[in-house]
């Protein structure tokens, strides 16, 4: 496992008119604070038709009290964040957007637990597949950070996970759960062994379960039985169908959790 963690200077929450969007909001406020990044506040509206397009989008989409939400709540954070409006809502619109950053964070209704097959939520699953930045998805019963679930698989992507997580474990002051996954027992002892040595001067307590065999429910169960409320999970770099196969486990993960999931490419 190598080192050379990323440096996180700048996240941008997507924003929208949805309640379950302002739970993100208070989430990237709360991390923001703890990791002391800058915070880019993005309220992405949708572009009504038969508008003028040389119109600006603050001028057609500015709903003041959103904005004044954003404003209030980056405030009680003490934070001095960017905020900017911009039309569209396409996930090609958002993964734009959050290339000039370091972490993406969205907000998903508790209703994708049930609905998650439906074509509305296709917008979810476009953006985690397009975007190569690590992407936070912040359930409406999520909380503050207080102690993160790192999942590591065995493969390259997994000490991805581990630089990410442990960055902002390390600046937020809290613990880490690493489980590590093999297909048997001493596959699964070298991914944990790996990892601890990798995290060896992490300053903050660990510790290092093992699994066998990747499961939706095993590392959804996992979280709330170390108290996590962070799950930290990799996603292919593959071709776009292997990705489909692989990462139904990660999207499943991102859809059924409890509070809060960091996809890692």
């Amino acid at each position: 496992m190598k080192g050379g963690a990323i440096m996180i200077r700048k996240m941008m929450v997507a924003l929208g008119q949805e309640p379950y969007e302002q739970v993100a909001l208070e989430y990237a406020c709360q991390l923001s604070a703890a990791v002391k990044a800058h915070l880019v506040c993005t309220l992405f509206a949708e572009v009504p038709k038969g508008e003028d397009d040389d119109e600006q989008p603050q001028q057609r989409f500015a709903p003041v009290p959103i904005m004044n939400v954003t404003r209030a709540t980056c405030a009680k954070y003490q934070l001095e964040p960017d905020i900017r409006i911009v039309s569209g809502r396409s996930p090609q619109d958002i993964c734009e957007r959050a290339r000039t950053v370091d972490i993406l964070l969205l907000g998903i209704p508790e209703s994708i637990k049930t609905d998650g097959l439906k074509l509305v939520y296709d917008r979810l699953d476009s953006i985690l597949l397009r975007t190569m930045k690590p992407t936070i998805v912040v359930h409406e019963h999520a909380q503050s950070i207080k102690k993160i679930l790192v999942v590591h698989d065995g493969h390259p992507r997994g000490d991805r996970v581990v630089e990410v997580a442990s960055e902002i474990g390390q600046r937020a002051q809290v613990p880490l759960v690493c489980l590590a996954i093999g297909s048997t027992e001493p596959l699964a002892n070298e991914v944990s062994q790996r990892m601890e040595e990798y995290l060896e001067f992490y300053p903050f307590p660990m510790e290092f379960p093992t699994q066998i065999g990747a499961s939706v429910a095993g590392i959804i169960e996992t979280a709330p039985q170390y108290g996590c409320d962070l799950i930290a999970i990799p996603a292919s770099r593959h071709g776009k169908l292997y990705e489909i196969i692989f990462n139904s486990i990660t999207e499943s993960v991102v859809k059924l959790a409890q509070h809060a999931v960091l996809v890692v490419r």
